[in-house]
């Protein structure tokens, strides 16, 4: 008999229920809250979505991108996976990454890492050999991870553990700028600099504070194209693509300019007096 292994799922027990009956009730008190602030919030949220800002981050349950931004549901579209990684070879990621650019409209997109991540740390204790591993999901999902951990031990000073944090988002920022759907974005911007905009952030657990780790990449400017040394630091990619061309460096923002005035945008409106 096929998955004759596999159980049946178990009617929900007495020591199910608390639990599940507990959500329903924060669910129902949340709900209310929000009515009694804004009576016209979901019907209107039910015709559609316009979010400004793509989150892409770790599943971590402790980094939840709407609570710690105070945000409303409508502004942040969400990719969240182990260790807020970007592979190009995602498909997932990639959909959400075309749905969010394409089709919500999105103007901006951070990559979110965090201190003490589990993925991450699940890499800086591998061994080099582990990264061919892909006996499970989870191994051949930080393979990419694991590399990169290896890959750190030649530099000077020597690497720790929140330098593959930070260079972890560093290169999902990268990989998210090489992307068809990245690239088509900013070739319609047309040098105007108003394509989408990739950033890189690290939550750091301890203190509920986001920061900025200045690795953007930005839509081409009408000051010109980056030069061939700028494109070749992209990576593998031909040079000739007039895509590529317009592919923009590491751009050093000002978080206080750049990163709070974009939060600024998804915060929870005051009550409106009528």
């Amino acid at each position: 008999m096929p998955n004759s292994h596999l159980q049946e799922p178990l009617t929900p027990t007495k020591y199910s229920r608390p639990l599940l009956e507990s959500l329903l009730q924060r669910n129902e008190q949340w709900s209310q809250d929000i009515y009694s602030v804004d009576p016209e919030f979901f019907p209107t949220s039910a015709l559609g979505q316009r979010p400004k800002v793509l989150w892409i981050g770790c599943s971590d349950s402790r980094v939840p991108e709407t609570t710690l931004v105070a945000a409303r549901p409508g502004d942040i579209f969400v990719h969240r996976n182990i260790a807020n990684q970007f592979h190009l070879d995602d498909d997932s990621a990639n959909a959400a990454l075309c749905f969010a650019v394409e089709e919500a409209g999105v103007q901006h997109i951070l990559v979110v890492g965090h201190t003490i991540c589990g993925g991450c740390k699940a890499a800086w204790n591998s061994a080099k050999e582990d990264a061919d591993n892909k006996s499970t999901a989870l191994s051949r999902f930080i393979s990419p991870l694991i590399k990169l951990r290896h890959e750190l031990t030649d530099r000077k000073p020597s690497p720790t553990f929140q330098t593959l944090v930070e260079e972890n988002v560093s290169e999902a920022v990268r990989k998210i700028s090489m992307t068809e759907t990245v690239q088509n974005n900013w070739a319609k911007s047309d040098g105007t600099g108003e394509g989408v905009q990739v950033h890189g952030l690290i939550y750091h657990l301890e203190t509920g504070r986001l920061h900025n780790l200045h690795v953007s990449r930005l839509p081409p400017s009408p000051a010109g194209t980056p030069t061939e040394e700028e494109v070749a630091e992209i990576g593998a990619v031909d040079p000739t693509r007039a895509s590529v061309k317009r592919q923009t460096s590491f751009s050093k923002l000002d978080p206080d300019q750049q990163l709070s005035e974009l939060l600024k945008e998804l915060r929870i409106p005051e009550k409106r007096e009528d």
